[in-house]
């Protein structure tokens, strides 16, 4: 009962974190500033990405004070590991305050890891078109070892994802629910799926990432399963946790990425809350993918190699591929149809 406890009110810190980012991220980019933003992202490629890079950060920073405040370490008992998209990998120590970790250096083995990413979707986000805020807290165990990066029977022990312009907050813990708070209608509800979960790719609601050419180049090779789809079928536009936790809610009923695989940052929190929400997720080899006994080591130390090509191929062949649908013959039907080659 005591760890239960300590679950939800490391949720509960979770949550403010999440809130007090996405109303940040909502005001900066609604604010005055917003029409000098993409004036400036129209005249120049490199100015959308500093401008994207600019509002991930300041994202960043305020998660980061809030992981820095007193009430959160002590909930995790200590030191703990912060992994994140922007500043990379760090650790907040006794004092308190956030040190990043310099590559060719290793990470301490501190049982919790933080994995954050402040806004998944920022080009997006400057144009007003969707973001979310992810954040998962990874428990790698009391007795956490782990030499080898192969998972210490660790499990994660709460996410919460929010969407910053739609205004709703999802959420889930390892001995709770999946949850779904709407501000937009003030509506609460459990995640369980469709209410008709579908079984046949047949005019199913398929989300996948298709923003950039090789990955749109990617999918639109998948003729077996777009002709399985068929007329009513359709194929929506997501990414990262969003793609999955659509799922989650019933928006979509089957989430699919088979090109370049996502980063463990972007799809830990949306798999979590799918996983919670009693749904389907698997491997493009048809083989169940748990959140239990991750490799957190090894994405870890990926992220802390010195060399850059040699970090970027470690990175790389950590990407997961995967299929989640809340119907498991759905999700199987589904890789039947791909094309691997």
């Amino acid at each position: 009962m005591e760890a239960q406890q300590t679950d939800r009110e490391i949720l509960r810190n979770c949550r403010k974190i999440v809130l007090d980012t996405m109303t940040a991220v909502r005001c900066q980019l609604r604010s005055d500033a917003l029409p000098a933003l993409r004036r400036l992202i129209e005249n120049d490629r490199q100015a959308v990405e500093d401008a994207t890079k600019a509002v991930d950060q300041a994202a960043e920073d305020l998660m980061i004070a809030g992981f820095e405040k007193p009430r959160f370490r002590e909930l995790l008992g200590g030191d703990f590991v912060v992994f994140s998209e922007e500043r990379g990998v760090g650790v907040v120590g006794e004092d308190g305050a956030f040190r990043r970790i310099p590559r060719g250096q290793a990470a301490p083995r501190t049982r919790f890891v933080i994995i954050v990413d402040p806004i998944d979707g920022s080009e997006f986000a400057v144009s007003l078109q969707g973001a979310w805020c992810l954040l998962a807290v990874y428990d790698r165990g009391p007795k956490y070892q782990d030499p080898d990066g192969s998972g210490s029977g660790g499990e994660t022990v709460a996410a919460v994802a929010g969407d910053i312009l739609l205004d709703r907050l999802y959420w889930a813990t390892r001995e709770g629910p999946a949850e779904i708070l709407d501000f937009a209608t003030h509506s609460w509800h459990e995640l369980h799926g469709s209410d008709e979960p579908m079984t046949s790719v047949a005019g199913c609601r398929l989300n996948v990432l298709t923003t950039k050419v090789q990955r749109f180049q990617a999918f639109a090779q998948q003729c077996a399963l777009m002709d399985a789809l068929g007329t009513e079928g359709r194929i929506n536009l997501a990414w990262g946790s969003n793609l999955v936790i659509q799922v989650a809610a019933g928006f979509a009923d089957v989430a699919l990425e088979c090109a370049r695989g996502f980063a463990l940052y972007d799809i830990l929190p949306g798999w979590f809350i799918a996983e919670r929400a009693g749904l389907t997720i698997l491997d493009l080899d048809h083989h169940a993918i748990s959140t239990r006994d991750l490799p957190i080591h090894r994405v870890l130390e990926a992220y802390l190699t010195p060399d850059r090509t040699e970090r970027d191929e470690k990175i790389n062949a950590l990407r997961r591929k995967f299929v989640v649908a809340q119907s498991r013959a759905l999700a199987h039907a589904v890789l039947d149809k791909l094309n691997r080659a």
